[in-house]
């Protein structure tokens, strides 16, 4: 497991580099950086949070059953 502060910084960076390369042009680049890694390292911060449920985590694709493992940090709309 990854060190909180890193995560922070890590999904950051994903985030300025993103929006660098979408000014730039590269919109796919773009889109990977800020929906893909930084999603990615969001998730990972969840997991260290107190109300985890590590065992209905798919372990080929964390996004999945999100909501039902952290449903206090993914607010949904109605």
């Amino acid at each position: 497991m990854r060190n909180q502060e890193w995560l922070i910084g890590e999904a950051l960076t994903n985030l300025y580099v993103g929006k660098a390369r979408e000014k730039r042009g590269e919109r796919l680049s773009a889109m990977r950086f800020i929906q893909g890694y930084a999603v990615d390292r969001l998730i990972e911060l969840a997991e260290n949070t107190k109300e985890a449920h590590p065992e209905q985590r798919d372990k080929f694709a964390t996004e999945r059953r999100f909501e039902q493992r952290y449903p206090g940090v993914a607010i949904c709309a109605p």
